[in-house]
């Protein structure tokens, strides 16, 4: 029979590899939420900020808001919002874009990946704006 002392050493050293482990995850899981961060700020919410400015002056008031770890660009009246965010329930995490209209009583949500081909730390705003004018289409109908 294995003494106890073995098998209490034993079990102390799984925790601690446990323990190790999990650190590691945590700090994997956070880089891309850091880098998301940093391309909202210098990336996204400039160019959705151009944009709002841009339709508001051709008479389309739009501005934007920018709840925690995302941006969206939201009609003036209505419920309407073009978003983007971070999906980290894939691997490697993809920004994703979010867009909702509502019509009457029927509300239709789209999501799409903003750039599924490209890492988060290639995305341009160039691409943001892509984005942004292939979703208005429906919103600047009259």
């Amino acid at each position: 029979m294995i003494p106890i002392a073995d098998v209490r050493q034993r079990v102390k050293a799984r925790i601690a590899a446990a323990s190790k482990a999990a650190a590691g995850r945590r700090a994997a899981a956070s880089a891309p939420g850091r880098t998301f961060d940093q391309f909202l700020e210098q990336i996204a919410v400039p160019m959705f900020r151009m944009v709002a400015l841009s339709l508001t002056a051709e008479g389309f008031p739009f501005a934007i808001a920018t709840p925690l770890g995302r941006v969206q660009l939201e009609a003036a009246r209505g419920t309407n919002t073009i978003g983007l965010e971070l999906d980290t329930s894939v691997d490697p995490p993809v920004v994703l874009g979010r867009t909702t209209l509502t019509r009457g009583h029927r509300t239709d949500s789209v999501e799409r990946p903003l750039r599924p081909d490209l890492p988060l730390v290639q995305i341009t705003d160039l691409d943001v704006l892509e984005f942004l004018l292939a979703e208005l289409s429906p919103f600047l109908e009259r």
